[in-house]
C-alpha cells in the first residue's frame, strides 16, 4: 500500500498508546511516529522558567489589599450581592410618578376645574395702587402657591434618579484604588 493513503491523525492519536499496523509495515509512518513520541517526551522535559520572586499571598499582604470598608460598600452596590439600592431605587421612583400624576389631577366635583375659564373656582384678588392718576384698582390674581405634595414627589423623583444612577456607576467606582 502506497503512504499516501495512511492516516496520519490515527498515527497521531496512537502517541503514548497501542501502536497502530501502518506504523509496522510502513518506513514513513514508522518515521512519523517516532518524531511524535520525540516531541512528546521533548515537551515533557521542556524548561520552565525560574520565578524571582514567591508569589503566595501574606496574610498582611491580603489584608494591604483589601478595600477599604467604605469601597467594598460601593463595589457592593449595584451587583448580584446588592438587595437593597433597588428596590429603594424603584420605590422613590414610582412614588414620586404617582404622586405627580396625583397632584396634576383635578380635585372636586366632576367638571369643577375642567373648563378652561376657570369657571366655578374661588379666586383671590390683591387690590395695589396704579402708578399712573386712574381712581380704578387694577385687579390681579394672587400668585399661585406650590403644592407640597408636588415638591414632596419631585423630590422622591429626584432621590430614585440619583439611587438608579449610583446603581450605574457604583460598580466602576468600587474596583479603582
Amino acid at each position: 500500500m502506497s503512504h499516501s493513503r495512511h492516516d496520519r491523525f490515527a498515527i497521531a492519536d496512537a502517541v503514548g498508546g497501542a501502536v497502530p499496523a501502518p506504523v509496522a509495515s510502513c518506513p514513513s509512518c514508522g518515521a512519523l511516529f517516532a518524531d511524535m513520541q520525540a516531541i512528546r517526551a521533548a515537551i515533557r522535559g521542556a524548561w520552565a522558567p525560574a520565578r524571582p520572586r514567591a508569589f503566595p499571598l501574606t496574610p498582611a499582604d491580603a489584608a494591604r489589599l483589601r478595600p477599604a470598608r467604605w469601597r467594598r460598600l460601593l463595589g457592593a452596590i449595584g451587583t448580584q450581592r446588592d438587595g437593597i439600592t433597588r428596590p429603594i431605587a424603584l420605590a422613590c421612583t414610582g412614588l414620586g410618578l404617582a404622586g405627580l400624576v396625583l397632584t396634576t389631577m383635578p380635585v372636586g366635583p366632576a367638571g369643577a376645574t375642567s373648563d378652561a375659564t376657570g369657571e366655578g373656582q374661588p379666586r383671590v384678588f390683591i387690590t395695589r395702587e396704579p402708578a399712573y392718576a386712574d381712581t380704578r384698582a387694577e385687579r390681579v390674581p394672587e400668585a399661585a402657591v406650590p403644592d407640597p405634595l408636588t415638591g414632596f414627589s419631585l423630590g422622591l423623583l429626584a432621590g430614585g434618579g440619583a439611587v438608579f444612577a449610583v446603581r450605574r456607576i457604583a460598580p466602576r467606582l468600587g474596583g479603582v484604588r
